[in-house]
């Protein structure tokens, strides 16, 4: 498990301050490797993400939303990276911000804790073992879930997956504009049941 932490601050001691739960952590003298209060750039930041997504590999992702706790969910995806077909394949576990963000924001935040399971594998003859492993593993935490990101969750994987990416109330609101402004069905929305059932691999 790796942990980092980017405070950004108006200083020195207050990006200090923000990260002293980071080393008041009871784990700390059993890491393997340890920064400690590092200056970082933007270009330093995204080099690091870059790291995680190298090109040339095949990826696919999910996401759920939960109002259980890390533990809870990290418990059933420790279980499911163990048993990965490959030791490229990982789980995000991002903290939220904390509180709910204003309800006119386009963002909805349908829980407490975020987790994002990636299969990442590089045969594509393996297509279909990684995307099952996938599916496997949010299986594992999906009774815990309130909903989903819809910028990475796996559509295809069941009907409900886009409309349960927004609150109810976002969902409707969507709705009555697509009625409103594409009546005629001219932009292609998200997926349907009939089309998920038709065609499980489709885009």
């Amino acid at each position: 498990m790796t942990v980092t932490a980017t405070a950004f601050a108006t200083s020195r001691q207050h990006a200090d301050d923000l990260l002293s739960p980071l080393r008041r952590c009871p784990l700390e003298r059993s890491s393997l490797d340890r920064t400690v209060d590092e200056p970082m750039t933007f270009e330093s930041l995204y080099a690091s993400s870059a790291a995680l997504w190298p090109p040339g590999l095949r990826y696919a992702a999910d996401t759920l939303w939960s109002d259980a706790g890390f533990p809870a969910l990290l418990g059933e995806l420790a279980e499911a990276v163990a048993s990965a077909p490959s030791d490229r394949s990982l789980v995000l576990a991002p903290l939220a911000p904390a509180g709910r963000p204003p309800p006119d924001m386009a963002f909805s935040a349908l829980g407490r804790s975020y987790v994002v399971p990636y299969a990442v594998w590089d045969d594509p003859r393996q297509d279909a073992a990684h995307t099952g492993w996938l599916r496997d593993a949010m299986h594992r935490v999906e009774p815990l879930g309130t909903g989903h990101y819809i910028a990475e969750t796996d559509l295809t994987a069941a009907p409900s997956r886009a409309r349960r990416s927004f609150t109810a109330d976002d969902w409707q609101r969507l709705t009555s504009l697509r009625g409103r402004y594409d009546p005629d069905g001219v932009f292609r929305s998200y997926l349907t049941p009939d089309e998920v059932a038709a065609d499980p691999s489709a885009p």
